[in-house]
């Protein structure tokens, strides 16, 4: 019985050691594109009128560093 609860334990373990592993690169890829979006606007405004809001710049950032130290806690205990 015990052992069951072990194993289930090691599965979630794996299932958010998985989930975070994943999810990190669409974190990278959507922090790069409002850096993209912020260096157009930034070199041709008139072309690129909307600037990226600031606030989603630092979320992605503080999200893509918790995401990150979340996947090193988890895998290693």
């Amino acid at each position: 019985m015990e052992s069951d609860h072990k194993c289930n334990l090691e599965s979630d373990h794996n299932m958010r050691t998985d989930a975070l592993a994943t999810t990190s690169p669409l974190m990278t890829k959507a922090l790069l594109q409002f850096l993209v979006d912020a260096y157009a606007h930034h070199t041709a405004p008139t072309l690129f009128p909307d600037a990226p809001p600031i606030g989603k710049g630092i979320g992605l950032a503080f999200g893509l560093f918790a995401m990150q130290r979340m996947s090193e806690y988890v895998g290693v205990y």
